[in-house]
């Protein structure tokens, strides 16, 4: 059912009209020959409604209907309530990360706590044009206000699409893979998840009706630790510094099924870094994940990932705040792109068409262990199990459990309980 709103119409009408002043504006220096504007948004025919579609989103849309035009504004405002038995300590972050659990049975048994916070909450706009010569235009903007200090806004996502086809923004990395990823309450998610996103040039399309790819150029990242070991025993005097000379490589091919799908996935970066006497010292790293979702019965879905590559742990999420796609090798006084492997499992089930439950195992590590110190995090182990309930539309309440265990490169090892609430408006 559709709901006018004179105030948001006029702003928009105001907005339309400003942009084809502009358009008519730039066809007055073209050469002195008849020319149409491709897009031409009429402020008379724009509507302003309430959306709710298949996939569960909801916003205010306004739209036209020729030419076809649509914007839509949407998000979700989500409060998260977090008690911690053990292991992890006061943290307003609403993730669950292994990574952070302490090795020290005194901290680790010290660190109970309760919080609450509102950082997940995520306000969106995209919006779409149909134009006769580049097809369908597609501009999506999102954000959200974690990781950042007065909970300031996040930019997320910022790309426009072409057609479906091609990609040029900020978007998550082609490598990634959300489609494969179970709901969960804390933010993370499963520790091995590869969970990049930036700046890039993607290309999709379709080979027939089973099989599609997707092939990238995206921003260079090189995480390197412990260059000051490599290069000077003064850090004070350390003048090495990670450098990428060319763009990450990436690609993506997709097997669909009616019972789900599959995509199979691949990355290529240049890591490299300039030491205190201006040399270059570098390694290629690479990475393979293999990823789907399933529908095994009626009501019931499997999730699933595996990865595996060098120098490629800055992605995944159990390793996000440790350099860990390389380090000096002291012995070889060489750069060596440590190996990250990892993987998860996820049974989702739906009890009813307002309830379903999730639960999912996460194992990641690095191979190299003799190339860490004795107090770096080497190992972590991930498990939650959750229940989702929709009492009214619009309208969801979640309830998890985590528990986790950190292991060191000299195998000491913490544990952690979390139980964690949540509950989110969709607008």
């Amino acid at each position: 059912m559709k709901y006018k709103y004179t105030i948001f119409k006029l702003l928009f009408v105001f907005i339309a009209t400003v942009c084809n002043e502009a358009l008519a504006e730039n066809d007055k220096g073209e050469d002195k020959q008849e020319k149409k504007n491709d897009i031409k948004i009429d402020p008379e025919t724009l509507t302003l409604s309430i959306y709710d579609d298949s996939n569960g989103e909801s916003g205010a849309l306004v739209s036209q209907e020729k030419p076809k035009y649509s914007l839509k504004i949407g998000g979700w405002v989500k409060l998260n309530a977090i008690y911690d038995f053990n292991g992890i300590g006061p943290n307003p972050y609403p993730g669950f990360m292994p990574v952070e659990i302490p090795t020290d049975p005194t901290e680790n048994a010290m660190n109970r706590s309760f919080h609450m916070n509102i950082n997940q909450t995520r306000i969106w706009v995209d919006s779409y044009l149909e134009s006769k010569t580049f097809g369908t235009i597609k501009f999506y903007l999102e954000g959200d206000f974690l990781r950042t200090t007065n909970n300031n806004l996040r930019l997320r996502h910022a790309f426009i699409e072409v057609n479906e086809k091609l990609i040029i923004g900020q978007t998550w990395s082609t490598f990634s893979d959300g489609e494969a990823l179970p709901l969960n309450v804390e933010f993370e998610g499963p520790a091995s998840l590869y969970a990049d996103w930036g700046p890039q040039i993607r290309y999709s399309d379709k080979i027939n009706d089973r099989f599609s790819y997707q092939v990238a150029l995206e921003t260079p990242t090189a995480n390197i630790t412990r260059l000051d070991s490599l290069v000077t025993e003064d850090p004070s005097k350390l003048n090495a510094r990670p450098k990428s000379q060319f763009p990450n490589v990436v690609g993506k091919l997709r097997y669909s099924h009616k019972r789900g799908f599959i995509h199979l996935s691949g990355i290529m970066k240049d890591l490299r870094y300039y030491d205190i006497k201006g040399e270059v010292q570098n390694d290629i790293a690479w990475g393979a994940q293999l990823s789907g979702a399933l529908n095994v019965a009626k009501n019931t879905k499997v999730y699933f990932q595996g990865i595996y590559g060098k120098g490629i742990a800055s992605g995944i999420s159990g390793f996000y705040y440790f350099n860990y796609d390389a380090t000096p090798n002291i012995q070889k006084t060489n750069l060596e792109a440590l190996t990250a492997m990892g993987g998860y499992f996820a049974l989702e089930h739906r009890w009813s068409p307002k309830v379903f439950s999730n639960i999912m195992y996460s194992v990641q590590r690095i191979d190299e262990r003799e190339l860490l110190e004795d107090n770096d995090y080497y190992m972590g182990h991930y498990f939650a199990v959750n229940t989702f309930y929709n009492p009214i539309e619009r309208f969801e309440i979640g309830f998890e459990y985590n528990y986790g265990i950190r292991l060191d490169a000299d195998m000491s090892q913490g544990d952690a309980n979390r139980i964690q609430t949540s509950v989110r408006y969709f607008f």
